[in-house]
């Protein structure tokens, strides 16, 4: 069984976090530490408690990095003891939630599961990975449904936790009809915007100087991923560039952003994912001084041309004047609480 090397101290927790507030409610005695009335006491508390609690999560490639935490001595040793117990149930099989069917499948597939609990001063840092596509869509469930815990309390436990692939459902939506929280999320992609081109231009710039379009070509391969990833985890965003006629076949948009861009919109656009993302595409205009690398194929020199074929044999990005609309920054900017998968997509 779990030890609990702190379990006085979260019982007395439980106790003034549970007590009742008419005589006849008051239970007959303490649940014992390691039983699942036990364990159940804690969640009671914790989701009582929901508005003191903060949580963060962030996406891996494999999984989810999960912090949730409490200035409250009591509700963070209580997050402590209810992950611990977690864990334990998850290496034994205890099920919990048997009538969910996100919580019953990752139980089924617990074997696939790596997990990772440390604790810190305020509460946890939960990491849970897994090599199997499937289960990576469990954990990434499951965190979501922990969010919504947090977020509504009590109104959440007794729904059944949506499937990831349930809330990753996008709607467009106008601008005039962004909530504060999303024109919060809009401001926070266009900040991103703005550091990405900043980044990105003053690359371009210095390496058109020292190398000409031959060096500047580089950058955009090589060089502009880096920006983007650097960028994401900066602003806690997914960011990236696309276009209708695609230069490298890797900038290609996320599916939400297909949707968007399908008639060239010149203008901004936006659309509401169902697990509360609100994804931003917003127009770029090609530059003069991008003529070098995007104008007329026969206005290319020669050296541009062998440069352009050796590392974009299917090249679509040519034949633009100054003005055209070259393509698209797309931002997706994570529900508040969570950040973004540390590598776009």
């Amino acid at each position: 069984m779990l030890a609990r090397h702190a379990a006085p101290f979260v019982l007395l927790a439980l106790t003034a976090l549970l007590t009742p507030t008419r005589a006849q409610d008051a239970p007959a005695s303490s649940p014992a530490p390691g039983t699942l009335a036990y364990d159940k006491g804690v969640w009671i508390a914790l989701l009582r408690n929901h508005t003191a609690i903060r949580r963060e999560v962030r996406h891996l490639e494999n999984g989810v990095e999960a912090v949730t935490e409490s200035d409250d001595p009591a509700i963070a040793e209580l997050i402590r003891d209810h992950a611990l117990a977690m864990k334990h149930r998850m290496t034994v099989g205890a099920r919990v939630r048997v009538w969910d069917p996100v919580f019953l499948e990752l139980f089924e597939h617990a074997d696939k599961v790596q997990l990772r609990v440390t604790t810190t001063d305020k509460g946890v840092s939960i990491v849970e990975t897994s090599d199997d596509p499937h289960t990576v869509m469990l954990l990434r469930s499951h965190a979501a449904g922990l969010s919504d815990f947090v977020r509504e309390g009590t109104k959440a436990s007794g729904k059944a936790t949506p499937y990831w692939t349930e809330r990753t459902h996008w709607t467009p939506i106008d601008e005039a009809a962004l909530s504060e929280s999303q024109r919060a999320q809009r401001d926070a992609a266009i900040a991103a915007r703005d550091a990405m081109f900043a980044a990105l231009f003053a690359r371009l710039e210095s390496e058109l100087a020292a190398s000409g379009p031959a060096g500047a070509i580089a950058v955009c391969k090589e060089q502009a991923p880096l920006i983007a990833a650097q960028v994401a985890e900066e602003h806690a965003v997914q960011i990236g560039r696309t276009s209708d006629r695609l230069r490298n076949p890797a900038n290609r948009a996320p599916e939400w952003a297909e949707a968007l861009l399908a008639d060239r919109p010149a203008e901004p656009r936006y659309s509401a994912g169902a697990d509360g993302s609100l994804g931003v595409a917003l127009p770029i205009r090609l530059g003069a001084n991008c003529l070098a690398c995007h104008g007329e194929p026969a206005d290319l020199a020669p050296e541009t041309r062998a440069a352009l074929a050796n590392a974009y044999p299917a090249d679509q990005a040519t034949g633009f004047k100054a003005g055209d609309l070259r393509g698209w920054f797309w931002v997706q900017a994570p529900p508040a609480g969570e950040t973004a998968p540390k590598h776009a997509p």
